[in-house]
Order: structure tokens, then sequence, then C-alpha cells
């Protein structure tokens, strides 16, 4: 559920419970800014390399992550398969980064429904980071919901 104002003590309790985290691609994982060639579209997308510090540690922790995205893209099977063909995740001692794409509303809630009963998690016992109005609806749904700083403010508030 989406709180404009939570406690520290409320949210150290939500985060304790997250067994799941589920990420917008566009704005969450990659920054927006988009490198385009004018014969073959996009051709770059620009991401912090300090996220996937923050994937190794989920991972370690056993935590599962999925990617939903409006677009599917080499931009993010090349994200997912960078933590995939590391030795803990290829032993099975880590979860592996699964991607849903072309989700957007209510297809990303219906994706990440789908996600969380193959894996028997709650809700609940989901994170999601969204940053904008396609984001919105899954939002609502999942135990604790986060926007980066530049997010649209109707998904911040």
């Amino acid at each position: 559920m989406i709180s404009k104002k939570i406690s520290k003590k409320e949210l150290t309790a939500k985060a304790k419970k997250i067994k799941a985290v589920a990420l917008d691609a566009d704005g969450v994982i990659f920054t927006g800014r988009v490198f385009v060639d004018e014969d073959r579209g996009e051709i770059f997308k620009e991401r912090s390399k300090v996220d996937g510090g923050g994937f190794l540690i989920l991972l370690a922790l056993g935590i599962k992550i999925v990617i939903i995205s409006r677009e599917h893209n080499k931009f993010l099977d090349h994200v997912a398969n960078n933590f995939n063909k590391m030795s803990l995740v290829k032993s099975g001692q880590w979860p592996r980064v699964e991607v849903f794409g072309g989700r957007s509303g209510a297809g990303k809630v219906e994706a990440l429904k789908e996600w969380l009963e193959k894996h028997a998690i709650g809700w609940d016992d989901c994170a999601y980071m969204g940053d904008d109005v396609h984001d919105y609806a899954v939002m609502k749904k999942v135990g604790l919901a986060a926007a980066p700083a530049q997010a649209e403010d109707v998904v911040k508030e």
C-alpha cells in the first residue's frame, strides 16, 4: 500500500518481511537517458553500476528479483543475464533475476501476480519500485512501494 509518510519502525517491519523485489526498468534500473541512432534506433540506455551492488545484496539475502517493464528489449535481457550468468546463480545458491516485458498498468499487476504465485510469495512480502503512472496500479498492491527521486508526483504521493 502506498503511504506518503511511514515511520522508521513501520518501514523496518515491512522491509524485514520482503521476499521479493519487483522493479520497473526505465527511470528505475535505467536513468531514462537513451541514446538513439538514426538508422538503428535505441542503441544505448544509461544505468548506474551502483544498482548492481544493490542487486547483489538482495540476491545474497535470497530475495527474488523480477523486472517488469512496458518495453521488452535487449537492454532488459542484458541486465538479467549479467546476474544470471554468475556462478552462485547458476548453481542455484542465489535466485535468478527474471524479466517480464511488454507490460503496463494492469498488465504489470497481472504479470507480478503470476510471478508471485509461481514463487508462493504474497503481495505483502513483495516490494516494488516504479517511477511513472504505468507503475501506480502495481504499487498499490505490494507490501512496500518505493519511487526514485525523479519519479512523477502521482507515484511519489
